[in-house]
């Protein structure tokens, strides 16, 4: 009986909403031999009622001892409460079997006895618990949000499974929606079966396909959201689906792996029922929709949404980009260092402190965000002296010539102020062009509002002291690996928006830019987050690419409008005087430099945009 509390549809459970259930309770049943039930799916597809209905049976045909293994016990009083409790209760045959008396030791939050058995509601991240009795059944549901290790004693699933040794009849469902590709516990074990797919047959032309997210249309503008049949192109109404289902199979697409042990099937929410979740929930919905997540650009929006909805697990994105492909590809660009591109607009620099040096990387920046790199310098020296931040004040006063002839110089620097602080927040201080910064993970904007670190004799701020930016690391992060993946265009297309145009540094620096990796991690409430973990010694370049970013947001990039871009476009068409002298163009190859101050041009057009840069 499904309760009115845990399910839309309550009364007796029955398959003819959901007919693709079918075989999988028959596979549970004591007659089948099968020892291991393998379900990977999606939501709204009936799964919970499944494992729920599963108990229902061994309490009322065949008792015997069970396990419920849920992710953590704080999920345990949540699920017995919505789930099992009603469903005793409103099922005459088991509320006969099980005492619904209160303080009867045969029916606690986490035990449930019956005759010829019990039912024991376990924490994944409880190893006591999963001790605690033989079973012949267990249900381990969602078990890829079990933890890796149980207490230090090993996989919780391992851990259950091992209390089924002295059965000759058991049997173990396990289901999940999946996570990250390549860490998902139910996803190896699915690909190490027969993988049943559900195919249903097409309405118009009768073809038998599989229902799979590829084969959605929509019409953005009207809300419209039908289904392309593979075969003839047929157009599939969502309502049509309660005929489809009826008359569908499940096939093996692995048939070397069938077994009468072990059997594995997976399910999108594609195949909900008429009523439940609709094709047209699947792309627009708000919350959960394919093109909110889409929009968002936010990768723990599309892992939700692979995960939930379309049952699959997730690859990264931003995952890390192929640095021999980077390298290769920087080979052949056709610049120079130190000599920006002739569509760089201005200039950025970032600098990132160590004990023993400074790491400075330029930048030149076009319409569309798309940049190229003037070079690249390491200034050795005592960063916690400030005899070595003199090479950055030669920086910011250094001259860099186009090919047209132009003079630039870079208009903000930005430096971490995460190592020798007190030191960079002394040099840092007084300069317009100086940007000082420091990263948080967590902030899901480029930048934010500065801090004010300086502060009067009586503890107010002084407005026009030092001031700390805030740089959103890793959404930053996010960004460059997603456009280091794109494709260098050929020489008759256009270059996609935000490209990275690298100059032919060693290998070694392309190293420090595919330095770090994401990964998805549960905070203490149990939400994922994202998490940037380090894969090699260095990452200063990766690092250097953030602060660039933050300095060209600074300045106005992603505000500027047409007419902005027409201004600098008219700066930089103008030439500076003959007798105006360059700085010494150094190699990257230099490992040390020291760069020769010059003056700026006085006659230099003063830039003026419709939002004045906010440095």
């Amino acid at each position: 009986m499904l309760s009115r509390v845990a399910s839309s549809e309550a009364g007796h459970y029955r398959t003819d909403r959901t007919p693709f259930l079918k075989k999988i309770m028959d596979c549970l049943s004591v007659k089948a031999t099968y020892q291991m039930v393998i379900f990977m799916k999606g939501s709204q597809v009936g799964s919970s009622e499944l494992g729920m209905n599963w108990i229902g049976y061994t309490i009322d045909h065949d008792p015997s001892p069970m396990m419920l293994v849920l992710p953590t016990d704080k999920l345990i009083k949540r699920f017995v409460n919505q789930r099992i409790d009603p469903m005793i209760e409103e099922t005459p045959v088991l509320r006969e079997k099980i005492s619904t008396t209160k303080k009867d030791s045969t029916n606690t939050k986490d035990y449930k006895a019956f005759k010829g058995g019990a039912l024991v509601i376990s924490g994944a991240n409880s190893p006591s618990s999963l001790r605690s009795m033989p079973a012949e059944k267990i249900f381990a549901d969602e078990i890829d949000a079990y933890p890796k290790d149980a207490g230090g004693e090993g996989s919780p699933l391992s851990l259950a499974m091992a209390r089924q040794r002295t059965f000759s009849r058991k049997k173990v469902l396990a289901g999940s929606t999946p996570v990250m590709s390549g860490s998902s516990l139910i996803e190896s074990m699915f690909e190490d079966t027969d993988k049943n797919f559900y195919y249903v047959p097409c309405p118009e032309c009768g073809h038998m396909q599989q229902l799979v997210f590829e084969g959605l249309r929509w019409n953005e503008a009207s809300g419209k959201v039908w289904y392309e049949c593979e075969s003839k192109k047929c157009e599939i109404q969502n309502w049509q689906k309660t005929e489809m289902l009826e008359k569908g199979e499940w096939i093996p697409e692995n048939p070397d792996k069938i077994s009468d042990k072990r059997i594995g099937f997976h399910l999108s929410s594609l195949y909900s029922p008429v009523g439940w979740m609709s094709w047209e929930q699947i792309i627009f919905d708000e919350n959960e929709g394919y093109l909110a997540a889409l929009k968002s650009n936010d990768d723990v929006k599309m892992k939700v949404f692979r995960n939930t909805i379309l049952g699959l697990t997730f690859s990264k994105k931003s995952e890390v980009p192929d640095q021999q492909r980077l390298w290769e590809r920087s080979r052949s660009v056709d610049f120079k260092f130190n000599e920006p591109h002739n569509d760089v607009l201005f200039l950025t620099a970032s600098v990132d402190v160590q004990a023993d040096r400074l790491e400075c990387l330029i930048v030149g920046w076009g319409r569309r965000k798309i940049n190229w790199t003037v070079d690249y310098r390491v200034f050795y020296g005592d960063t916690s002296q400030s005899k070595v931040y003199e090479e950055l004040d030669n920086l910011l006063n250094e001259m860099f010539k186009g090919k047209n002839g132009h003079l630039f110089r870079i208009e903000i620097l930005a430096i971490d102020t995460g190592f020798n602080t007190q030191v960079v927040y002394n040099w840092a201080r007084g300069k317009k062009r100086v940007m000082a910064i420091k990263g948080y993970a967590a902030q899901r904007s480029v930048i934010a509002n500065p801090t004010f670190i300086d502060v009067k004799k009586k503890g107010g701020v002084i407005k026009k002291g030092l001031k700390l930016w805030p740089v959103g690391s890793s959404i930053i992060k996010q960004e460059i690996y997603t456009l280091l993946r794109l494709d260098k265009p050929k020489p008759d297309e256009k270059t996609p928006d935000g490209f990275f145009w690298i100059l032919p540094f060693a290998e070694d620096f392309f190293s420090m830019l595919t330095a770090e990796r994401m990964v998805f991690v549960k905070d203490k409430s149990g939400y994922e987050q994202i998490k940037w973990e380090q894969i090699r010694p260095r990452n200063e370049i990766l690092d250097l690419y953030v602060y660039n970013i933050a300095a060209a947001s600074n300045f106005g990039i992603d505000r500027f409008r047409t007419s902005d871009w027409e201004r600098l476009e008219n700066l930089c068409s103008w030439k500076p005087a003959k007798n105006v002298v360059t700085s010494k163009v150094v190699n990257i190859e230099d490992e040390k430099t020291n760069n020769k101050k010059v003056d700026l041009p006085k006659s230099k057009p003063k830039m003026t945009f419709g939002k004045p840069s906010i440095l």
